[in-house]
């Protein structure tokens, strides 16, 4: 199995410190307003990703 240990430390991207290297590719969900803006349902949706996420 290879091993990717630095997948979990911090990495600076343009100045931006992030405290890992995983990220959540784009979802269509088809939640969004029409004008484009969230709404309640996608954040009800990422609160949820978090959760697993940060287990």
């Amino acid at each position: 199995m290879i091993e990717y240990k630095h997948i979990f430390e911090p990495i600076v991207i343009n100045g931006m410190q992030l405290k890992n290297r995983i990220i959540i590719p784009p979802m269509g969900s088809n939640f969004a307003n029409y004008d484009g803006t969230i709404n309640n349902d996608i954040l009800s949706i990422m609160n949820n990703v978090q959760k697993v996420v940060l287990l």
